[in-house]
């Protein structure tokens, strides 16, 4: 008793914990208002919670799970006291070493608790999820320290210190000592809290919004890491990658040489449009006040390979482009394959030959969220971004500067002019990408009074970039001999169904269907495709097109020219969600995060996705879904083995 005696007397007087127990609780206090407050002022509330006086009570009052999380802490920090055996003697002069060490080592917990708080707040209502163990592998893995410093604006630094500053006048100033009245008094606040809370419904609150973002953090961290793992298939010995089981075809393609047309070689231009939504572009009633987003790209339509039941293969950018030019589905894994360096899988290039120059331009910062070290594994020595386009003016677009959009469309086009052989060249738009810029009166057809006002001018800027190139190229004289498709790299959610909103947090019809248009009117037939097609679609149809030999089973895409033999087009979702959707339109989803579940929906019937009616489980349709998710990773896994040591 003794010993426990001591180490309260010590725990009591620790000037450090003390401090931090205050700036905790004001933090609490602080998060628990910002919170309430956003959720009743916010144009859309996370997760769809009601936007109710209720509701910003039930919030406030949650600060009771955030003090449960700063006792757990402190009953942690005794438990150590006492087996350390640490006992407080007021009279012996202090350990400078030692209290430096201790004073480092709060530092960082305070600055981990200020970014585990700040990022759990912003992520709630930019990108409806919690922080979450994913995003925060995702987001280290891919963007790195020094680029994450970059997208810190003045205010996100003021965030950061300014805890920091509390922390330190409290330790110096403020020689604060818990008695036992507060701690009883804390202790019958926190537990009404904890009472009440449920009877006034918290309970109904998702928990991203209920739990302390570091309880809700390492529980994400618990189901991450002890979730049963699927068995993977090696698959390192052969470069056939189509899915020719059963389950997923009706039968194996023909596995000839491809195409017996002529070889030809056309320029080919993709232009990527980032954030590009079909629900939208062609709309006239709903979104645009009658008048329509993307004109120029609709009268494209009319003489094209126009697939207008099209389906981005993931709902985030990389994973998206990898499929564009690979004919691969991604990996159905939170991690990202396609940002892998050692990344080695054919590209589009390496199919066009060695008689193609490549070129890809972009306004934005491809150094993060962009499978960049793989297009220069596989040839690409032109890149041109933010990084390099310096000549370029810049505007702040939300999480990163950008170049000027439509100054980056006239470096794409002075390099078409500058190149003389055949080409590929791509031009990778950032406009339409949260948090969708207020741009110049040209660039609107509506008043930029919400988000997604702002977004639909965006793509109405969209529009006009692609105009802009294919004008272009009528009037240099390289239309003819051109092939220009053009590709939505995922959707965009505005809140169509509770809480979904921008693109990587759902994989409803809002966050994966997009548009599809391959154009030029010497090499592509004009038809309208009614049945599912998917980015990886769009190599074997090039191919296809182009005459260029190559082996079917290659690719898990078809070419959209032929008779499709797959039972299933797939989607993969940031969130672990996979989704299958049938020829006939039946669209089904399997959903791993936290506990998981399954949607079902007729898209032919119920276009808007409303009715979720009973999963199939045990069908076909089910059994494809979980036996992609197994043995996907462990295909691309041994085919990209195999292309580092045979150069596929």
């Amino acid at each position: 008793m003794r010993r426990i005696s001591l180490a309260l007397k010590a725990f009591r007087a620790n000037r450090f914990l003390n401090a931090f127990n205050l700036l905790f609780v004001g933090m609490a206090l602080l998060y628990r208002i910002a919170l309430a407050a956003g959720v009743r002022t916010s144009e859309a509330a996370p997760f769809g919670a009601e936007k109710t006086f209720k509701n910003f009570i039930v919030i406030l009052m949650t600060i009771g799970n955030d003090i449960v999380v700063l006792i757990v802490l402190n009953v942690l920090f005794l438990a150590g006291y006492i087996v350390r055996g640490e006992r407080h003697d007021q009279h012996l002069p202090p350990n400078k070493k030692r209290t430096l060490y201790i004073l480092g080592g709060f530092i960082a917990l305070v600055f981990w608790h200020t970014m585990i708080t700040g990022s759990h707040f912003n992520l709630l209502f930019n990108m409806n999820s919690g922080f979450t163990f994913a995003l925060f592998t995702e987001f280290f893995s891919i963007l790195g320290f020094r680029n994450f410093l970059t997208l810190l604006t003045t205010k996100d630094f003021a965030v950061i210190f300014i805890p920091l500053t509390v922390f330190l006048v409290l330790w110096l100033r403020h020689h604060w000592i818990p008695r036992k009245k507060h701690i009883a008094t804390a202790t019958v606040v926190v537990f009404l809290l904890l009472v009440l809370g449920p009877l006034l419904g918290s309970q109904k609150l998702p928990d991203e919004l209920r739990m302390n973002p570091h309880a809700y953090f390492i529980r994400d961290i618990g189901r991450t890491l002890f979730k049963k793992g699927d068995s993977v298939k090696q698959n390192a010995v052969t470069a056939r990658v189509y899915l020719g089981d059963k389950l997923f075809a009706k039968q194996r393609p023909d596995d000839s040489d491809g195409p017996q047309n002529s070889r030809e070689y056309p320029n080919v231009v993709v232009i990527i449009l980032e954030s590009n939504a079909s629900e939208y572009i062609f709309d006239t009633k709903k979104y645009a006040n009658g008048q329509m987003p993307m004109p120029y790209l609709h009268s494209l339509t009319q003489k094209s390979l126009y697939m207008s039941k099209h389906f981005a293969s993931n709902n985030s950018s990389p994973r998206s482009i990898f499929s564009i030019f690979s004919g691969l589905y991604e990996s159905p894994q939170t991690a990202f394959y396609s940002m892998e360096k050692n990344l080695n899988v054919p590209h589009l290039i390496n199919f066009l030959g060695k008689k193609y120059d490549a070129f890809l331009v972009t306004p934005a910062d491809i150094n993060w969220y962009f499978p960049k070290a793989w297009f220069k594994n596989r040839g690409f020595t032109q890149i041109h971004d933010y990084n390099s386009m310096k000549q370029v003016p810049e505007y702040k677009a939300g999480p990163t500067a950008v170049r000027d959009e439509f100054m980056s469309v006239s470096y794409f086009l002075d390099l078409v002019e500058q190149t003389k052989k055949p080409f590929l060249g791509v031009y990778y738009t950032f406009v339409g990408h949260w948090p969708y810029p207020d741009l110049e009166a040209e660039h609107r057809i509506v008043k930029p009074d919400s988000s997604r006002s702002r977004y639909i001018n965006n793509l109405y800027a969209q529009d006009q970039v692609i105009k802009k190139i294919v004008t272009s190229f009528e009037k240099n004289g390289k239309f003819d001999n051109t092939i220009f498709v053009i590709v939505g790299d995922h959707g965009e959610a505005f809140y169509q169904h509770p809480g979904n909103r921008v693109h990587s947090g759902e994989s409803y019809n809002e966050n994966i269907a997009s548009p599809l248009i391959m154009y030029s009117p010497r090499y592509m037939i004009s038809q309208r495709i009614d049945y599912p097609t998917v980015h990886a679609d769009i190599v074997p149809t090039l191919l296809e097109t182009l005459g260029i030999p190559h082996k079917k089973e290659q690719f898990q895409g078809e070419s959209i020219l032929e008779k499709p033999v797959r039972r299933y087009v797939f989607s993969y979702g940031n969130e672990n969600t996979l989704t299958a959707i049938t020829h006939d339109l039946k669209k089904m989803q399997i959903m791993r995060k936290d506990e998981g579940g399954c949607r079902y929906f007729d898209l032919k019937r119920d276009p808007e996705e409303l009715k979720n009616a009973e999963c199939p489980v045990g069908s076909d349709h089910y059994k494809a879904i979980e036996s992609f998710f197994r043995v996907q990773p462990g295909v691309l896994k041994g085919y990209n083995e195999l292309c580092n040591r045979s150069g596929c």
